[in-house]
């Protein structure tokens, strides 16, 4: 762990980033959001890592099914955050078909 800390440098010594992003993300997930989806009325577009540790898919596919709108897309054998070229272009790709299926003009 020392070596790693060491690269970080002073970033490691602040984590109050890390902290808040903690914080943010425990008191996301501690509110019902099932009730919430409903409210929405715009076009949705809901991805869903298949091993995020953070945010269920099937809670997100719940969340998405009670929306009047919604597309979901699982992105199998994905962690919460993927850095893989191929992954993120084919989640851009879904981005953009998305937003031109629906863009209004």
């Amino acid at each position: 762990m020392a070596p790693i800390l060491e690269m970080l440098g002073n970033a490691a010594d602040d984590w109050s980033g890390t902290i808040g992003q903690l914080t943010a993300s425990v008191g996301w997930a501690s509110r019902d959001r099932l009730s919430d989806a409903t409210e929405v009325t715009v076009p949705t577009l809901m991805m869903a890592n298949q091993d995020d540790a953070f945010f269920d898919p099937e809670d997100l596919r719940a969340t998405a099914d009670r929306m009047s709108d919604c597309t979901f897309v699982p992105i199998p054998g994905l962690p919460h955050v993927s850095l893989d070229p191929d992954v993120l272009e084919a989640s851009t790709r879904q981005v953009i078909d998305f937003i031109s299926t629906h863009r209004r003009g």
